[in-house]
Parts: structure tokens; sequence; C-alpha cells
């Protein structure tokens, strides 16, 4: 368990940790990883998720105004 707001760095140890503890999966370079002060390829998670997000609001944009040409005929 983490914190609510916990760093992303702190949850994804404990994620590691706990997949490694629950299953025994041997998950290359992890004692590298947990020794590490940040998460690695922070950026370009970062930019998946916002890339996520746009074609999301794209998708809902795009189903409102159909919505809307459909319900205005």
């Amino acid at each position: 368990m983490v914190d609510k707001g916990a760093p992303a760095k702190m949850v994804a140890d404990a994620v590691l940790v706990k997949i490694v503890e629950l299953t025994g999966a041997e998950i290359p370079r992890l004692n590298e990883y947990l020794a590490s002060d940040g998460p690695w390829q922070e950026a370009e998670a970062l930019e998946a998720i916002r890339a996520y997000q746009r074609e999301r609001a794209e998708k809902k944009a795009q189903r409102a105004a159909s919505a809307n040409r459909t319900g205005s005929g």
C-alpha cells in the first residue's frame, strides 16, 4: 500500500515488488531500478498518457457532435 498522492516512483517500486512477491517473476534490472532516484522513461510515459487523454477527448467530442446532429434533425 502507498499513500494517496505518493510519487510515481514510490508507487512503481511497490507494484514491482508486489508482482515479484506474488508471482515469483524475474524482472530484469529490478534491483537497479529500485535503487534509482526517479522513474525511468518518465517523459515517454507522460507523453503516452497525454496522447491517450487527447484521443479520448477527441472521441468524446465526436460522439457529442454526432448526438447533436442526430438529435436536431
